[in-house]
C-alpha cells in the first residue's frame, strides 16, 4: 500500500504516461474494424478524463483558500483517479475483442470521473474560495462605515450580515460535497444534493446583500457599492459543472 507522499508523487508521471498516445497502439489510419473503433473511443474518453483531472489537480495545488485536510483528501482522491485510469487505458490498448473493450468502459464508467469525482473537487475550491471572498467583502463593508449617515450604514451593516451568511454557507456546501464518496452517483440521481441545498442558500444571501448594497448606494451615494463582490461570485446556479 502507497503512501499518501508515493501515490501523489506518482501523479505526475501517470499523467504524463497517459497524456501522450501509446505507440504500440497506435490505430491504422484505414483502421475501420468494430474492435479498433471501440477501442480508440473508449481511448478517446479516458484520455479526456484525464485531462479533466490534470486540470483538477492543478487548481486543486494552487488553491489558497483549501484546509490542509481538504487539499491533501482531493489530491488523494485525484491520483487514484489518474491511477485507476492509466491501468485501464493500457488494458483498452491490449484488449483483443469488442466484448473486453466494453468491459473496459464499463469500468471506465464506474469511477465516476466526471459524475463524482470533478464536479466534488470543483464544488470544495469553488466553495472555499467563496467563503473566503465574501468574509473579506464583509470586512471591507464594515471598515466602510462612515458613520455620518445612519441610513445607508444601516444597509450597510445587513449587508455584511447576509455577506457573513453567504461565506458560512458557502463553506457548509463545500463540506457537503468533500463527504460525497467518489462512486456514489447513481444514474440521473446527483449525490450533490446537501451541497446544492447549501449553494441555493448562500445564493440567496448574496443577492439579499446586493439589494441591501443597492439601498446604502441609494441613501450615500460615496457608500460602497455591490462592486465589492465579484461578478463571478453572483453567478446562478451551481459550481458542479463549472471550470474551478
Amino acid at each position: 500500500m502507497l503512501s499518501f507522499g508515493q501515490r501523489l508523487a506518482a501523479a505526475p508521471a501517470v499523467i504524463a504516461l497517459c497524456a501522450v498516445s501509446l505507440v504500440g497502439a497506435a490505430l491504422p489510419a484505414a483502421a475501420t474494424t468494430q474492435t479498433e473503433l471501440s477501442r480508440a473511443d473508449v481511448t478517446s474518453k479516458i484520455d479526456f478524463r484525464l485531462n479533466r483531472l490534470n486540470n483538477l489537480n492543478t487548481s486543486t495545488a494552487k488553491s489558497s483558500d483549501l484546509t490542509i485536510g481538504q487539499k491533501e483528501g482531493l489530491q488523494l482522491m485525484i491520483a487514484d483517479a489518474i491511477a485507476n485510469l492509466g491501468e485501464l487505458r493500457l488494458s483498452v490498448a491490449t484488449s483483443a475483442t469488442v466484448d473486453e473493450i466494453e468491459a473496459d468502459r464499463r469500468t471506465m464508467t464506474g469511477y465516476r470521473i466526471n459524475q463524482v469525482v470533478v464536479p466534488k473537487g470543483t464544488f470544495v475550491i469553488r466553495g472555499m474560495r467563496m467563503a473566503h471572498r465574501m468574509s473579506a467583502a464583509a470586512a471591507n463593508i464594515r471598515a466602510a462605515r462612515s458613520r455620518t449617515n445612519s441610513a445607508a450604514d444601516i444597509q450597510l451593516t445587513r449587508a455584511a450580515a447576509q455577506l457573513d451568511v453567504v461565506a458560512s454557507k458557502a463553506v457548509g456546501a463545500a463540506t457537503a460535497a468533500y463527504r460525497v464518496a467518489p462512486r456514489s452517483a447513481v444514474d440521473g440521481v446527483t449525490p450533490f444534493g446537501s451541497a446544492n441545498t447549501y449553494w441555493a442558500a448562500a445564493l440567496t444571501a448574496l443577492a439579499k446583500a446586493r439589494g441591501y448594497l443597492d439601498a446604502a448606494q441609494k441613501a450615500d451615494r460615496k457608500a460602497p457599492s455591490d462592486t465589492v463582490i465579484r461578478p463571478a461570485e453572483a453567478k446562478p446556479g451551481t459550481p458542479l459543472f463549472d471550470a474551478p
